[in-house]
């Protein structure tokens, strides 16, 4: 789809909407699915038909299913590190820092056939609330199944020619033979997509002020934001503390970097 088709969808939701730098320039030129979703509403309100090229799936099936949907087919062995990313530049950075600010990422998804294929997906923040919590979000996709094949073929190669005179090489050779052989571990994503057992949901007012202390804001900065006092803050945090059941504000954004039951996208 051309870029003017597309930006004339997203400014029915944005008037005067201008496309962030990079955006178009990072993608190869492949076969590439754009796509506008609501981080309020936790929907997609637009996918191009390449949707269902690329994937396999009904473009009208990731409209109808939302962001929750679109989650579930990340790789379980990729869901982590995606997460983490994502918190990182759409959660943990001041708003300045964080808007129009394209960010790729790369993971498996499953098509509608059950194969995996790796995406390389580039995605901003393009409008955020008066609270400053994200409300749209542009991304755009592409598959890299082969470019991914062509850089273990790669590696296979200099372990073969280097591995053993490269001091370099040599150390990290544990790490990349795991990773080809496919014995990385990582956290089940169960951990991370379902609230613990036991544990009691944040408020929606709470969720608002773990997003604040993610983003680096002090007590009182948050207080003034939110049009409440120091003291409600901290009452607050200290509810926050006892129901994610850490003991201060590091170990507290560490917990809940993750935590997709959180409801952070």
């Amino acid at each position: 789809m051309k870029t003017k088709q597309v930006l004339d969808i997203i400014d029915k939701h944005l008037p005067g909407f201008k496309l962030p730098a990079g955006f178009i320039s990072s993608y190869s030129g492949k076969s590439n699915c754009v796509y506008f979703a609501s981080c309020t509403e936790n929907q997609f309100l637009y996918v191009s038909e390449s949707f269902t090229e690329i994937l396999g799936y009904d473009s009208g099936e990731i409209l109808e299913k939302g962001l929750d949907w679109w989650f579930s087919l990340v790789h379980p062995e990729d869901i982590d590190q995606m997460l983490s990313e994502i918190f990182q530049h759409c959660f943990l950075r001041p708003v300045s820092k964080r808007l129009n600010k394209p960010f790729s990422i790369e993971f498996r998804l499953k098509k509608s056939d059950g194969n995996w294929i790796w995406i390389r997906e580039t995605k901003c923040v393009v409008s955020v609330t008066a609270t400053g919590n994200n409300e749209m979000i542009l991304g755009r996709f592409e598959e890299i199944t082969e470019i991914k094949k062509e850089e273990e073929n790669h590696i296979r190669q200099l372990m073969m020619e280097q591995g053993n005179s490269n001091p370099l090489l040599k150390a990290a050779l544990p790490v990349i033979k795991s990773k080809l052989e496919g014995n990385v571990k990582h956290l089940p994503v169960s951990k991370q997509a379902q609230k613990p057992e036991g544990m009691i949901m944040p408020t929606k007012r709470e969720k608002e002020i773990l997003q604040l202390i993610g983003e680096g804001f002090s007590t009182k900065q948050i207080a003034e934001k939110l049009f409440i006092s120091i003291n409600t803050v901290e009452t607050h945090r200290r509810h926050l503390l006892e129901k994610i059941q850490v003991k201060n504000s590091m170990e507290l954004i560490k917990q809940t970097t993750n935590a997709f039951w959180l409801k952070a996208m």
